[in-house]
């Protein structure tokens, strides 16, 4: 199985299309990159394929899981999971966690 991967990943939270871009993992797990053109960090843990990072901007923060599937020589690489919305962060008190997913085409 691979590490987290870097680059841009094409991401639908709740409907919301755009880019999620993993510009390092760092060593220790640590995450940085962007979301909608806004700083994300976070953390990878690589024994459970598990995503956690701050959308801090928008006072979200987003937790998922990966995983890859073959695709003939190339892999399609997976994130999914749920975020969580905070006050000024989109939600609702009735309505505070939402979906999300990202996919990455890698060619073989």
């Amino acid at each position: 199985m691979a590490s987290l991967r870097t680059g841009t990943w094409r991401i639908d939270g709740n409907g919301h299309h755009g880019d999620l871009v993993i510009q390092n993992v760092a060593a220790n797990g640590k995450v940085t990159g962007t979301i909608y053109g806004q700083p994300i960090q976070g953390w990878w843990d690589e024994e459970d394929r598990r995503i956690t990072f701050l959308r801090q901007a928008a006072s979200q923060s987003f937790d998922g899981y990966a995983w890859d599937e073959p695709a003939g020589a190339d892999v399609n690489a997976f994130l999914a999971g749920s975020f969580e919305t905070y006050a000024g962060g989109g939600g609702t008190a009735k309505r505070p966690t939402y979906g999300w997913y990202a996919s990455m085409h890698v060619i073989g």
